[in-house]
This record gives structure tokens, sequence and C-alpha cells, in this order.
């Protein structure tokens, strides 16, 4: 204050009076600006010390809800989730409230694996957009990453639902966004997950448009994946990418290069089966046995040798010895349909009455799942597959009685493939319809 006086005192002497004005103006502000500046200090102290303890009891709350997660209890760590994220401003607590949405859409995909895909499929994207309002390719590179990688595969999945192509492209943009950081040099791992995604975004893509362009682009990116995976030892991972590439090698055949990329396709599924053992992976050992007998049965009509259709309906059986209908209804009822039509090819190489009953009951058990309400088009197509399996029957044994039977399948059918909607399903249903019914009228002739 002393020193403050003497300024003042000094200014008066040397400086015109209003320069003495400003000085004395000042001096009497300067403790009311030092009081307000101390009261700021004390307030922002305070502020700040009342955030930390809230941000440790939000965080706290976060463990407890991803030990839930950790513990299978979803619901309930959605619950708590949603509670935090009420007093969570993404403004002043962004760490917070970018983390909350991406667990959150991490668990809402999971989620639509067991029940309500679509809704929590929708919900997830929407967590996942929130969680990248604040997680940005620079500032936060690797959330960044993680969260397209998620939104990737939401988008991929919502693909099966609608809007296949749209939601596909959607998904492959994120996917590749998430490359952006992913490097094959600094994360490879994650650069090989990642590149297993694009693969089943492209395979799926193939059944949309351009499918050998797009199939190429899915085997490119899935021997990306194989490449990491190989060279780390990293052995399951590595049979995932193989039992993938067995379907796009297949799907390929049909395209060009049939015998050639069969074989690939079979060598690699193969090679799934070397780590895909039934008692390792029961699951994954089903789906590399699924794949590799619709390779054979494809390898069977291009080369009609018997060992290859023997072998598919192998590969199904074993398939089926894990894809019971209580536990895997819909792949129980695929698996059903393909070793239906395995069972029919045998039927015209030997013991035609012994696989087309064989063929027969698995179509029969297909049907308990899919019914007519719920997959109309699958339900259509098997019932014309029984209809045929039936009318091949009637040549053997009890022809009036299987003709009557062929007749009733095929009218099932027709019932969905109508005219007006399935113009060339229907033609086709139409003409096994009438073959039988003049088969049946000739008897009584």
């Amino acid at each position: 204050m002393i020193t403050l006086l003497n300024k003042i005192r000094q200014a008066v002497i040397n400086k015109p009076i209003r320069s003495i004005v400003i000085v004395i103006i000042v001096s009497l502000l300067l403790p009311i600006v030092a009081g307000v500046l101390v009261g700021h200090i004390n307030n922002w102290f305070t502020s700040h010390e009342t955030r930390t303890i809230q941000q440790s009891k939000w965080w706290a709350q976060i463990r407890e809800a991803d030990m839930l997660l950790m513990e299978g209890m979803a619901e309930e760590a959605l619950n708590l989730y949603d509670e935090i994220s009420k007093d969570v401003s993404p403004a002043r607590e962004p760490d917070v409230y970018a983390y909350i949405n991406y667990i959150e859409g991490m668990t809402y995909y999971q989620l639509s694996l067991a029940y309500d895909k679509e809704e929590n499929l929708i919900r997830a994207i929407a967590k996942y957009e929130q969680a990248l309002t604040v997680y940005s390719e620079k500032k936060h590179p690797l959330e960044y990453a993680a969260v397209q990688k998620g939104m990737g595969n939401a988008y991929a999945s919502l693909s099966e639902i609608r809007n296949k192509e749209d939601n596909l492209l959607r998904g492959i943009e994120c996917q590749s966004r998430a490359l952006v950081i992913y490097t094959q040099d600094r994360y490879p791992l994650e650069y090989a997950a990642v590149q297993n995604n694009l693969g089943n975004a492209f395979r799926a893509l193939s059944e949309v448009r351009d499918p050998e362009e797009n199939l190429a682009k899915s085997i490119q990116a899935y021997e990306q994946a194989l490449h990491i995976y190989d060279a780390r030892n990293c052995f399951h991972e590595r049979a995932l990418v193989q039992n993938n590439l067995t379907v796009a090698y297949t799907s390929l055949s049909k395209i060009r290069d049939r015998e050639v990329n069969l074989r690939q396709a079979i060598l690699l599924g193969e090679q799934a089966l070397e780590e895909f053992t039934i008692e390792k992976y029961p699951v994954d050992y089903a789906r590399a046995q699924s794949n590799l007998g619709n390779a054979y049965t494809d390898l069977f009509w291009v080369t009609q040798k018997e060992d290859y259709i023997t072998k598919a309906i192998d590969a199904y059986e074993q398939a089926l010895c894990i894809r019971i209908i209580e536990l895997y209804p819909r792949d129980h009822a695929t698996t059903e349909v393909n070793l239906a039509t395995a069972y029919a090819a045998m039927s015209h190489i030997r013991d035609r009455e012994f696989y087309l009953s064989k063929a027969i009951s698995a179509c029969q058990n297909a049907l308990m799942v899919y019914s007519v309400d719920k997959e109309p088009l699958t339900y259509a197509q098997i019932q014309n597959n029984l209809g045929k399996n039936y009318q091949d029957l009637s040549e053997i044994r009890d022809t009036k009685d299987n003709l009557a039977k062929a007749i009733d399948a095929y009218e099932q059918a027709l019932r969905i493939f109508t005219q007006d909607k399935y113009p060339d399903s229907h033609t086709k249903v139409m003409n096994n319809l009438v073959s039988a019914k003049n088969c049946l009228e000739s008897l009584d002739e």
C-alpha cells in the first residue's frame, strides 16, 4: 500500500491532471478487482473440487456397471449407465459422456444378437454416433477407431433386416475410417479384425450388386487378415477367416472358374477344421462343416462324382450333431434343407428309395422351424422340394399316396409363390403341380 501511495504521489508531481485522475481511479479499483479475483479463484477451486468428487463418483459407478456387463447382466448395466448419463454434460464431462455412449453402443449390439435385433441395433448406432461427437480422429484416434469399427458391425447386422445395400455401404465406410488409425504396422491385430469385417461386408454386398467385383474385394480383405493371423499364430482367428474364405470362394465359383474355386473353398474349409474341433469349438465346428458341405455339394454337380456328395452328406450330418433344434433352430433348419438336397442328389446314384425317404424327412424337419407365417419364402421353397421328393418316390412305391402328398406340397408352395408377386417361382411350381396331377390322372384311366 505504501508503494502504491508513493506511485500516486510521484504521478501528482510529474504528470498532468488527467493522468493523476487515472492513477487515482486505478488505485481505488485495485483492491476491488483483487477481491473479486480472489473470490473467483476460490469459487473455481470449490467448483473444480466438487466436479472432481462428482467425476470420481461417476467413474466408480461406471466401474460397477462394467462389472455387471462382464458378468452378463447387460440390462442391469444399461440401467446404471443411463442413470449416470442423466447428470453428465457432454460439454463439461466429455470423456465420461463419450465412454458411456461407446459402452452402451457395444452393449446394445450384443443384445441385438439375442433379441429385438432391429431395435437394439438402431440404439447401438445412435449411441456410437453420440460417442463420436467427442471422439475425433485427431484428438482421440484409438477411441475413434474403436467406435467406427463397432458402428460398422452394427450397420452390417442391420443390413440383414432392411436397406441391405445402403446399410452395408455405411458399414464399409465406418470400417474404412477405422483402418485410417488401425494400420498394419502399428496395430496389426486390430487391422486384421477390421479387414475380416470388411470381407464380410463386401461378401454380403456381392449378393446385392457387382458380385464378382465385391467378392474379389471380400477375398482380398480376408487374405489381408489371414496374413496377420498366420504370422502371429492366432489359430482361432485364422480358422475364422479360413471359414469365411470358404464361403467367399464357394460364392465366386458360381460366377467363374467353378471347379478351381470350389476346390480352394474345400481346402480352406478343411484347414479351418484343423482348429475347429468339435470338443474345443463346437459352434464353429458346425458352421465350418455346413460351409464345407455346401462346397462339396456344388463340386458334385460339376464332377458328378459320388465321393463328393458322400462327403457333403457327412459334413451336414456332423453339423447337425451340434445344431440341434432346441438350441439352434434356424441353423438346424438351414442344415436340414441343405441335407435334403444332398440326399435327393444321392438318390440319383444309388439306394433311391432310401435317400428319397431321408430327403423327405429332412424337409419335414426344416418345416418345423420355417413356418408359413415367419419365413414364407423359405417355407414355399421347401414345400416345392418336398413335393418333388414325393413325386420321385411315387415312381418306386405307394404311387397314388405319394403323388397326392406331392400335389399337396406344391399347392402349399403356390400359396406363397403367386403369379403376380413371384412369376418365375410360380411357373416352376405350377409345372411340377401339373406334372404330378397328370401322373395321378393317368393311373385312373
